[in-house]
């Protein structure tokens, strides 16, 4: 029943049920607006990238493909077929992928949004003061992480940039 969801009341559980859809269907439509601005950057900009960056995506995603699909028994380990036809489907994401990176990254460096030192201090922060009794182990993940986090904030203010700056037609139906 709702007490064992530690809620008081109906009318709480229900206020939660649409707080949590209200939550999916924003990140929903922020998700679709960014796929949005990457096809439309990746549609303006074409060219060609190092086939081995595109080798190293492209093994990435089908180590993701194989492990879902493994966890759901839709797969048996090390099955060569598999590898093959999930090679072919990822691999023009993984060109894209690539692609996509070295915009962004040119957009950053354009837009001088490549400072990402202070974001990085301020998250470590936060995670060591959460996690006062592992502080060794958030040092840890900082330095080993250290280039995807950076990655992924540099990310981030570039996707910022785009939606402030994008003219995004709606289309109504």
């Amino acid at each position: 029943c709702s007490s064992d969801l530690g809620l008081t009341s109906i009318t709480e559980l229900k206020e939660k049920v649409k707080e949590n859809l209200q939550k999916e269907e924003t990140a929903k439509a922020e998700k679709e607006t960014e796929d949005q601005l990457f096809q439309a950057l990746l549609d303006k900009h074409t060219f060609s990238v190092p086939p081995t960056l595109v080798e190293h995506r492209t093994r990435t995603l089908i180590q993701r493909a194989r492990t879902t699909l493994e966890r759901q028994g839709l797969l048996q380990p090390n099955d060569a077929q598999a590898d093959t036809a999930l090679r072919e489907r990822v691999r023009p994401q993984a060109e894209k992928d690539v692609r996509l990176s070295y915009l962004l990254k040119a957009i950053a460096e354009q837009e001088k949004l490549e400072n990402v030192d202070e974001e990085i201090a301020n998250l470590k922060k936060k995670a060591q003061e959460e996690n006062k009794e592992k502080a060794d182990s958030v040092e840890t993940y900082f330095k080993e992480h250290a280039s995807s986090i950076r990655a992924s904030l540099l990310e981030g203010k570039v996707i910022e940039f785009l939606k402030k700056n994008a003219k995004i037609k709606t289309e109504k139906g």
